[in-house]
């Protein structure tokens, strides 16, 4: 499974068989050649860590973008809606056209 075959792959006497590996015949023994942090799913946990733990370029990107876009949709909607308000439209009817044109584009 750790190793990525889709199928069984048979194992012979001195083969390396990985943690997680499925028996499907018989019995063995084996020896431990590595524990702890030394086994390969210390070695993937390790990575997602790491992975997890860094941030990729671009999300940056879009964190500066949307720090900005964000506020400024926020001020035009407001802004709107008061121009709405001094035209004479009750916030009633207001309501009605914002979830009018919303239920289309959900």
């Amino acid at each position: 499974m750790v190793t990525g075959e889709s199928m069984p792959v048979k194992k012979e006497i001195g083969d390396t068989v990985v943690g997680g590996t499925m028996n499907t015949t018989g019995a063995f023994t084996f020896k431990a050649t590595k524990i702890g942090s030394e086994t390969f799913l210390a070695h993937i946990i390790k990575m997602v860590e790491d992975a997890q733990g860094s941030r990729a370029p671009i999300q940056a990107l879009a964190d500066k973008i949307s720090a900005v876009f964000v506020p400024v949709v926020l001020v035009l909607a407001f802004i709107t809606l008061g121009i709405w308000l001094f035209v004479g439209y009750s916030f009633s009817w207001i309501l009605a056209c914002v979830v009018a044109w919303a239920s289309p584009h959900l």
